[in-house]
């Protein structure tokens, strides 16, 4: 179940929507927080100032918090699949809710105030 646990919270970080405030409020996946988050601790560094340093950490602050949660959630939900007794039905419960994130991903789920792609936007919009 240890692959189990690392292949949906990979997911859970590339695709569950979750709330941020940064300059604006958004739902996107912790992922794509944590590459702004990124991005913006790297201008912070060239650029300078008082405000992009504070951003940043308040970006990271919350990149980690939700990278947290969502690992205690995906150890929870793998120990409650682990606990069916056929394999089978393990692995068919575990790849259901793997493609179901996936499928829901590609909806308008995102409100990602940065996107190129406009506010209400798909995980790929998230990312871009």
């Amino acid at each position: 179940m240890r692959g189990t646990l690392l292949v949906l919270w990979v997911v859970l970080l590339l695709t569950l929507p979750v709330p941020y405030w940064a300059i604006e409020v958004g739902l996107v996946p912790t992922a794509s927080l944590l590459a702004l988050g990124l991005v913006t601790i790297g201008a912070s560094i060239v650029e300078g100032g008082e405000v992009l340093p504070l951003l940043a950490l308040v970006l990271a602050v919350q990149s980690i918090v939700w990278t947290a949660i969502l690992y205690v959630a995906a150890r929870l939900v793998t120990r409650r699949i682990g606990r069916r007794r056929s394999i089978l039905t393990q692995r068919a419960l575990a790849t259901v809710l793997v493609c179901g994130l996936a499928a829901m991903s590609l909806f308008d789920v995102y409100r990602a105030p940065f996107s190129t792609s406009g506010p209400r936007t798909n995980v790929l919009g998230a990312f871009w």
